[in-house]
């Protein structure tokens, strides 16, 4: 299935609210009368975006084995962005970066959630590595529902030599490590941020927890071995959020 298709109702009708560049919708002809199927068709004609309608075996055939609900969307090839394109956007903002890593993040169920998070919270990117992490798929787009073709991507080759780069722009790296001292809700904020999300199942690599300026945890119940990467990821970045707007 290719990458540049966006599926589902509520991910295809945020992509046309937001204004994002569309070539075309394909519809099941069958959806016609679905309320949310003719707002999209109302926002396109008035956006002058070209659709069609079709068999739904033929949006079956184009999604393989994605749920589409009756409907696709034909977008532009993603284009990562280097991290100091996300620096300058901050910059711009007049607002201290938060940026997020994600260290192999593989679920592209997890990596859609995080991508939603990050945007409703106002992250301003993300940086991921170009191995061993989920690709942005038509299923990472549906899960986020477009909030992933709304944040800015750095896709660089080593999560090391990333924080590096970050750390010589004065951006302080924090980790999550559930062996860590610190709970997450301890943490001091009030500075440029990057936060590293590790594996769903190895966590942060060791060479990028070494790296990291601070490793905070969620505290939990024993009874529980571990939160899911996309809750965790949720829990922490809602916290630096409700910190820096308490500091205002």
């Amino acid at each position: 299935m290719s990458n540049n298709l966006v599926v589902g109702k509520n991910a295809v009708l945020q992509l046309l609210l937001t204004g994002q560049k569309t070539h075309q919708l394909l519809i099941n002809r069958s959806s016609k009368s679905d309320e949310r199927i003719a707002t999209i068709i109302e926002i396109a004609e008035g956006n002058n975006i070209p659709y069609r309608f079709v068999e739904q075996k033929d949006l079956d055939v184009k999604c393989r084995n994605v749920k589409h609900q009756g409907i696709l969307a034909y977008i532009p090839k993603r284009q990562f962005v280097e991290i100091e394109d996300i620096l300058d956007y901050a910059e711009e903002l007049e607002e201290q970066p938060f940026i997020l890593i994600l260290d192999g993040i593989e679920d592209p169920h997890n990596f859609g959630s995080i991508a939603r998070t990050a945007v409703a919270a106002g992250v301003h990117g993300i940086i991921v590595p170009k191995t061993k992490q989920a690709e942005i798929t038509p299923i990472v787009s549906k899960v986020s529902t477009g909030a992933i073709d709304q944040i800015l991507i750095a896709k660089v080759p080593n999560i090391a030599s990333a924080i590096e780069t970050l750390k010589k722009k004065n951006v302080w790296i924090i980790g999550t490590d559930m062996n860590a001292e610190v709970s997450y809700s301890e943490q001091d904020y009030d500075m440029a941020v990057a936060l590293v999300i590790g594996n769903e199942g190895k966590g942060i690599t060791r060479l990028v927890s070494e790296k990291c300026d601070f490793l905070i945890k969620i505290p939990i119940s024993p009874s529980i071995d571990s939160l899911n990467a996309g809750v965790s990821a949720g829990i922490m970045i809602f916290k630096i959020k409700e910190m820096r707007d308490e500091l205002g």
